[in-house]
C-alpha cells in the first residue's frame, strides 16, 4: 500500500524495502528466532566479528544475505589509554556521502565518497563517551571499515539531505558530478587485504531533475549478452556503456570479479 498510487517514491528506499521483504520470505531460519541479546564484545577483533556474524545469521540467513550481505566495523579509540572498542553491523547496502553541496559543487570521484565514509571522526563531546577499559570520560576517534565484503556491493550516493540550501524547502539535492570506475578496488576501505576486493559496475539507478520534479531511470548490463540497456518507465532500449561521470547517478551496483 505504501508504494502504490501516483506518488513519487525514492528508489533507494524501495530497494531497501524490497531486499528486506525478499530476505524475510527466503529466510532459512524456519524455527523460532532467538531472543535479543547484547553481544559480549570480548576477545580479539576477529572473535568479536565472528560472534556478531554468527548472531546475525541466527536471525537472517537467506540468498539475499548470501549475495548482498556484508559486515561493517565501527572502531572507537580512546585518546586517554588508546584502547580500541569495536562494534559490528551487517549491511545490505552502503550509504556514502557526496562531498560538497548544492547545484554548483565541483566534480568528485567515487573514491572521495568512500574516503569520506571511512575517514576518522573526532568525538569531542567527552560527556558522551566513557572508555570501557580506563573507565574515564575522554575524547576519542571513530572510524568505519568494511570488515566483510559482499558478492554484490550496492553504493547509495547520499544526494538528498534535510535542512538544505533553499529557504523554500527543508530538503535539498546535491547534484555534484561524481566520477566512478567501471572496475573498482575496495581494498583500501576493507579490514583484510587478503579478501577479494575488485568489483565491476553492472547497474546504475539515476535520479534526474529536482526534488519537486524528479525522475528515476536505470542502466543495466545484461549478464548474458554483455550489452547495456536503459530502463525508463515501461520502455527498455539498448544503450551504450554509461558515462563514468554523472550528476544523476544515485545508486551504483558492483559485482565481485
Amino acid at each position: 500500500r505504501k508504494w502504490g498510487g501516483m506518488r513519487q517514491h525514492d528508489s533507494q528506499e524501495f530497494l531497501q524495502f524490497l531486499l528486506n521483504v525478499l530476505r524475510e520470505q527466503c529466510n532459512r531460519i524456519a524455527e523460532k528466532k532467538p531472543k535479543y541479546k547484547e553481544l559480549d564484545g570480548k576477545g580479539s577483533q576477529e572473535d568479536q566479528a565472528h560472534e556478531a556474524l554468527k548472531y546475525y545469521k541466527s536471525w537472517h540467513d537467506s540468498v539475499i544475505d548470501d549475495i548482498f550481505g556484508g559486515l561493517l566495523e565501527s572502531s572507537i579509540t580512546c585518546d586517554n589509554c588508546n584502547h580500541i572498542s569495536y562494534c559490528f553491523d551487517p549491511f545490505l547496502d552502503l550509504s556514502v556521502p557526496v562531498p560538497g553541496s548544492g547545484m554548483n559543487s565541483s566534480s568528485v570521484n567515487l573514491h572521495d565518497c568512500l574516503s569520506k565514509f571511512t575517514e576518522k571522526e573526532k568525538l569531542e563531546d567527552i560527556e558522551g563517551y566513557k572508555c570501557e577499559k580506563c573507565k574515564k570520560q575522554s575524547t576519542a576517534c571513530k572510524k568505519l571499515t568494511v570488515y566483510k565484503m559482499p558478492r554484490v556491493v550496492i553504493l547509495h550516493l547520499k544526494r538528498f539531505s534535510g535542512g538544505g540550501f533553499s529557504r523554500f524547502s527543508r530538503f535539498s539535492k546535491n547534484s555534484a558530478r561524481v566520477s566512478f570506475q567501471m572496475e573498482l578496488d575496495f581494498g583500501r576501505y576493507c579490514y583484510s587485504s587478503s579478501e577479494p576486493s575488485r568489483y565491476r559496475l553492472f547497474a546504475i539507478s539515476h535520479h534526474s531533475g529536482s526534488l519537486t520534479g524528479g525522475h528515476y531511470y536505470a542502466e543495466v548490463e545484461n549478464a548474458y549478452d554483455g550489452c547495456w540497456y536503459n530502463f525508463n518507465d515501461s520502455m527498455v532500449t539498448n544503450c551504450r556503456q554509461p558515462d563514468t561521470s554523472s550528476s544523476t547517478a544515485y545508486v551504483l551496483f558492483y559485482r565481485r570479479i
